[in-house]
C-alpha cells in the first residue's frame, strides 16, 4: 500500500509506503513509525517515506506519520520528518512537514 503526493512544478514528489500487511486495504488510523523499505519487521504500524527532488532521492530515517480518515478518505500528516539522500555527487538532508489526502 502506498500513497503518493505531488504539489506541482518546483515541489518534491513524496511517496509513503505502508507495511505489506496493508496491501489491498487502507491502513488503520493512528501513529506510524519510520522503517526502512525492507518491511522485514512484524510491526504493521510502520511506514517508509521517500521523496524525489531535483534528481535526489531522499528517504526518511526518523519521524512519525499520523494516519486518519477524513470524509472517508485516507489522510497522512507528518511534521519534523528527517530525510536524507544523495545523487552520487551531492548529499543532502532536509526536514519535511505536510499532509496528503487520497483522492
Amino acid at each position: 500500500m502506498e500513497l503518493r503526493g505531488y504539489g506541482g512544478r518546483g515541489y518534491p514528489d513524496i511517496t509513503i509506503y505502508f507495511h505489506y500487511f496493508w496491501n489491498g486495504q487502507e491502513p488503520e488510523d493512528g501513529e506510524y513509525s519510520m522503517e526502512q523499505v525492507t518491511y522485514s519487521g512484524s510491526d504493521v504500524y510502520t511506514a517508509a517515506v521517500s521523496s524525489l527532488f531535483e534528481g535526489i532521492n531522499y528517504s526518511a530515517g526518523s519521524g512519525k506519520l499520523y494516519v486518519k480518515h477524513v470524509n472517508g478518505k485516507l489522510q497522512v500528516a507528518f511534521c519534523s520528518l528527517s530525510l536524507s539522500g544523495s545523487n552520487g555527487s551531492f548529499s543532502g538532508t532536509t526536514t519535511a512537514q505536510g499532509k496528503i489526502t487520497a483522492p
